[in-house]
């Protein structure tokens, strides 16, 4: 097994752990959407977070480290019994994914030595969450549909 203070294992688990979430959540989100366009956006979103989930758990089983589980349930902040609270619960979503990438970015750079690629998929990461985050936060409140740091507590 890889040492618990790798930091890269450290952040890759906690990007995992957002994917988690986010696969869990948009098919719950996807049911209140009552757009076509919308609901095929949470579907898109659903399954590239389903290929980072599998590609960030096997980078976890190629680093020898257990990746961390799936929860059996994610509760949502509110329940989901409309348009409005589906769109907050998906910007919730991305910025949960976003801090994920945001804290790999960190990681890497903590473990020091060749990290371009781990740097890389972060930077990458956390550009797809802003994306994903500015359309629901579009939807929700066009006159602010972005934040300055993404994934930022």
């Amino acid at each position: 097994m890889t040492a618990p203070s790798d930091p890269v294992v450290d952040g890759l688990q906690r990007v995992l752990a957002a994917q988690h979430l986010a696969v869990y959540g948009y098919p719950v989100i996807g049911v209140q959407l009552p757009d076509p366009a919308e609901a095929g956006q949470a579907r898109t979103l659903e399954a590239a977070h389903r290929v980072a989930r599998d590609a960030v758990a096997g980078q976890l089983a190629a680093r020898q480290a257990s990746p961390v589980a799936s929860s059996p349930g994610y509760p949502p902040p509110e329940p989901i019994t409309d348009r409005a609270a589906a769109i907050r619960w998906a910007v919730e979503i991305e910025q949960s994914s976003a801090a994920g990438y945001r804290y790999l970015i960190e990681c890497a750079v903590r473990a020091g030595g060749d990290q371009a690629a781990i740097r890389q998929q972060a930077l990458t990461g956390l550009a797809d969450a802003a994306r994903a985050a500015a359309y629901w936060r579009g939807l929700a409140t066009p006159d602010r549909p972005t934040v300055p740091f993404p994934g930022a507590p």
